[in-house]
């Protein structure tokens, strides 16, 4: 601290900081710092990635929010694309099920191995009455990972008349 007060202006001086509070379990303190360099470099996008963790293990997703937008619209190169998946959880959860679709489809595109976002595309389309694109999404996430074909949502046909609904309940095991 000693170190901030005799060189205001320098970043490694905060960085360093950071990263002993961090080490030492002293979050909140570091999270502080992060605020502090994120203000003196706004488009930092390793100091926005340290700041979003934190904000998220401390305060939740959902106040993370901002700052995963703001390193989404920084990443030219598509390095931080899993912040995508967050702001797609958010948006299906306050449903707004056509942005959270578009979340998840920019995830998916790095990630194409999510079996869990292609099953939560599948919801939100079933959400939106796009049946057949629900279905779409389902048979991606058993193309995936066949396990998915053995959970009791995948033959969404036979749950939708049974049901009288052809929303797809979340049972998946991110839920639990």
């Amino acid at each position: 601290e000693t170190g901030i007060e005799l060189a205001p202006d320098n970043i490694q001086v905060f960085k360093t900081l950071a990263l002993f509070y961090t080490e030492r379990g002293l979050d909140e303190k570091a999270l502080k710092i992060y605020g502090t360099i994120s203000d003196l470099e706004p488009d930092n996008l390793e100091i926005l990635e340290k700041k979003a963790d934190l904000t998220m293990k401390l305060r939740g997703v959902k106040n993370a929010q901002d700052i995963f937008v703001k390193i989404i619209g920084l990443d030219t190169k598509n390095h931080y694309t899993r912040f995508n998946k967050y702001l797609a959880e958010i948006h299906f959860d306050e449903e707004k099920y056509h942005s959270a679709v578009k979340y998840y489809l920019d995830y998916l595109n790095f990630y194409p191995a999510d079996a869990e976002a292609a099953f939560q595309i599948a919801r939100a389309y079933s959400y939106t009455k796009e049946y057949s694109l629900a279905d779409e999404y389902l048979r991606q996430a058993v193309a995936i990972d066949r396990s998915w074909k053995e959970k009791p949502y995948f033959s969404a046909n036979l749950q939708w008349e049974s049901s009288g609904s052809r929303d797809i309940p979340n049972t998946s095991a991110s839920a639990a």
